[in-house]
């Protein structure tokens, strides 16, 4: 908001004040005043059935419906997932449920967080080309929670993201507690012979920092 004076300060002088909106226009009102100081404050609506503000209003609804799709679409595909079903089972650290037994498994400690962390794989031809990580967190910080922000699969050469299921149990994890976060792939889509001879799994904490990290060879595969 910009105010310009049409002459200098005085009693009862006028001012054009020249507002400027967010798409750029400017709109000028003329102001007047006894004092030869103002400070005024403009409150500008749309019209909300001028031509434009339906057209943009529209424009918001269809985005809007078309992020609420694909968010459902997604709901329903990780309801009848495997991966995903696989996933729910060991974040409950119920491992004898799923077709996985542990192949390695070691301890990290970094930033007040005490971290196992559990390379799964399958114990014979059922779901043989399936892979998971579960990261089992205690959270030392005695006053801050511990959430994720985000994770990452990703192949070793290309960087390049790979689909995988997540899940975490608590959804944060408090002062002295433990949580666990498992995470299923399938790996018929992983060529070596294009992707390298590896893939990558990255944890995030909110903040951004990266908590832990994980190489899966293709040993990992049978």
């Amino acid at each position: 908001m910009v105010v310009v004076p049409l002459r200098d300060l005085a009693p009862e002088d006028r001012f054009i004040l020249l507002v400027t909106l967010l798409d750029g226009t400017e709109i000028p009102f003329t102001v007047t005043s006894a004092k030869p100081q103002v400070d005024s404050q403009v409150d500008v609506y749309p019209d909300p059935e001028a031509p434009d503000a339906v057209r943009q209003a529209l424009a918001e609804k269809r985005k809007e419906v078309r992020t609420l799709r694909a968010e459902n679409h997604q709901k329903r595909e990780e309801e009848t997932s495997v991966e995903h079903a696989l996933a729910a089972l060991l974040a409950q650290n119920e491992i004898a449920m799923t077709p996985f037994k542990e192949a390695q498994k070691w301890l990290q400690i970094e930033n007040e967080i005490e971290i196992a962390v559990s390379v799964l794989v399958p114990k014979g031809k059922v779901a043989q080309r399936k892979v998971a990580v579960v990261f089992t967190m205690k959270n030392k910080d005695p006053v801050r929670p511990w959430t994720l922000q985000a994770a990452r699969l990703s192949t070793w050469t290309t960087r390049e993201s790979r689909p995988f299921a997540l899940r975490m149990t608590p959804s944060a994890i408090a002062p002295g507690s433990t949580g666990r976060i498992a995470m299923v792939t399938d790996l018929a889509s992983f060529d070596s012979n294009r992707d390298g001879d590896r893939l990558v799994v990255e944890i995030f904490r909110d903040g951004g920092l990266r908590q832990a990290y994980v190489e899966l060879m293709p040993q990992e595969r049978r």
